[in-house]
């Protein structure tokens, strides 16, 4: 029997928490900057948020990049004494962009890890754990085997780069007959019989062709039911390239090399570039080794995708 866990934190919600918008999070910083408040005066960190009331002190050369809940990021790069305040219209955003959307996942996830956060929750009581039968499975027919795929297989960009296949199937132990043929014509390009739950893309990668778009399934037997196909797109590494250059700049915002590799790595992925976005996760975490967030996402990825390499 399967679960579904719900944490609910006791008089203030996550989303609460995330979104005062007078807070601001900083990103990046080079240089001596201080955060002060109440007249106490402390060096700034990436993922310290700043609430209201504070004043950032920067000194001579000193550059920092700060980031609005709502995903518009802020350069100082100016020697002086500045209230967080200012920024209150700065902050002003237009939502659905790819780099607004980045940053207040950055934002939101930073937070979720900084000691504000955990100090709000003390302060607000400890998270509830809600225990109820997790019922996403109960409009299934008895006996069918349910298969789920991580969200990011849907559509996967492959150069070169190897990486497996892969999905979930419950309770079922037997063999997956895995095929993949070419979308547009449906041609059949490679077939096989096999136990594991993934399927690396080297076992065929001899069969497809630069710039053709393929179609893969899976099935285990009759009682597996109809399952949506996934797409394979076999991308030139000069295409991959490119794309991998129009996004490295980040124009005037100071960004040290965690980030820019963390960056890049997020915007990789949001493009289907798994293997490549696994890889620019790595150099983040093992480029900044105290930020949980990094770690964390490379973790994920190794989880989602059985990325282990």
């Amino acid at each position: 029997m399967r679960y579904l866990v719900i944490f609910i934190a006791l008089g203030i919600s996550f989303s609460t928490l995330a979104q005062r918008g007078d807070e601001l999070l900083v990103y990046a910083v080079k240089g001596k900057v201080t955060a002060i408040q109440n007249n106490q005066e402390t060096p700034v960190k990436v993922g310290k948020v700043l609430k209201p009331g504070t004043s950032i002190r920067t000194e001579k050369d000193a550059r920092v990049t700060l980031v609005c809940r709502q995903g518009k990021p802020l350069l100082l790069n100016k020697e002086g004494v500045y209230p967080i305040s200012r920024w209150r219209d700065s902050c002003r955003n237009t939502p659905g962009s790819v780099t607004s959307n980045y940053f207040q996942y950055v934002w939101t996830e930073m937070y979720k890890r900084s000691d504000d956060y955990k100090d709000d929750l003390d302060k607000n009581n400890n998270l509830a754990v809600v225990r109820g039968e997790d019922d996403k499975y109960a409009d299934y027919p008895e006996g069918m085997t349910i298969v789920e795929f991580p969200p990011g297989m849907d559509t996967v960009n492959y150069t070169g780069v190897d990486l497996p296949l892969s999905w979930i199937s419950y309770d079922y132990n037997g063999k997956y007959q895995f095929r993949i043929y070419t979308s547009k014509d449906r041609k059949l390009v490679f077939k096989d019989s096999i136990h594991a739950n993934e399927i690396f893309v080297s076992r065929f990668s001899k069969k497809l062709k630069q710039g053709v778009s393929y179609a893969w399934t899976i099935s285990a037997h009759a009682n597996t039911g109809v399952i949506r196909r996934r797409i394979l797109h076999y991308v030139s590494p000069e295409k991959r390239d490119a794309y991998i250059a129009s996004i490295s700049d980040a124009g005037e915002l100071e960004e040290d090399s965690a980030a820019k590799y963390f960056r890049i790595a997020y915007l990789l992925e949001k493009k289907h570039y798994l293997a490549e976005a696994y890889s620019y996760y790595k150099k983040a975490a093992e480029s900044d080794p105290e930020m949980p967030l990094y770690f964390d996402r490379l973790s994920a990825m190794r989880y989602e995708y059985r990325l282990f390499a």
